[in-house]
């Protein structure tokens, strides 16, 4: 008993006696299934992989949830696809707090993916994924709202989810809000405004932003 308490100190010490090692280390909260999943899947051990995460789930842990959604929605090459199961567990993730469950639900709600389109429904959960700062839902939702694609066209509306995606640093967010800025789409125009999206989102990797800041700042060169 003696050398067992000893080594669970040093053990502690070794990993910086941090929070999250220590859960790591004990199995403790989701990371038990987090990992447990992992490793499962490393071994090809699909169904498995897929009980794990669905037990992880029945105990409340909301993106373990989103990992039993993935199994069924991402691995039917190893398991069968099950989309109903998914958009489930995808849904009760985004209940337990998981804005990537959210997210999940909402574009395939959105985009009528392997299920009956309902832009409506799909619209709240995209909200929560990009309030979530899952910039990816922020931009799908002001792309809609630029275009009037579904939904009824509002670029206020677009400017402001463009911007949470930028923030969330979704690249082409940053360029798209650029393009407004600079257009006077919806807003006064801004050419300076519009220079530092397309300086941020050059910066975070958008290849278009980065031919828009270098035009923008050939034309204020020009200006001088």
């Amino acid at each position: 008993m003696k050398k067992i308490m000893l080594i669970v100190p040093i053990l502690l010490l070794i990993s910086g006696c941090s929070n999250f090692y220590f859960k790591w280390l004990f199995g403790v909260d989701e990371w038990k299934y987090h990992n447990l999943g992992r490793h499962l899947k490393e071994d090809r051990k699909y169904e498995e992989a897929a009980a794990a995460y669905i037990k992880g789930c029945d105990e409340g842990y909301g993106i373990i949830c989103v990992r039993a959604g993935e199994m069924y929605y991402s691995f039917g090459s190893y398991i069968k696809k099950d989309l109903k199961k998914a958009m489930n567990f995808f849904k009760k993730g985004c209940e337990l707090g998981s804005g990537l469950g959210c997210g999940y639900y909402g574009e395939i709600l959105f985009t009528g993916d392997g299920v009956k389109k309902d832009v409506k429904t799909a619209l709240p959960y995209l909200e929560k994924a990009c309030e979530d700062n899952f910039g990816e839902d922020c931009q799908l939702l002001a792309d809609a709202y630029s275009k009037g694609k579904d939904v009824k066209k509002d670029l206020i509306k677009a400017a402001k989810f463009y911007e949470a995606g930028c923030k969330a640093r979704n690249a082409d967010s940053c360029n798209d809000l650029g393009t407004m800025y600079y257009d006077g789409d919806g807003m006064a125009e801004d050419i300076q405004t519009a220079l530092s999206y397309f300086d941020k989102g050059c910066e975070i990797g958008s290849v278009t932003a980065c031919e828009n800041k270098n035009a923008v700042e050939d034309y204020l060169a020009s200006q001088k």
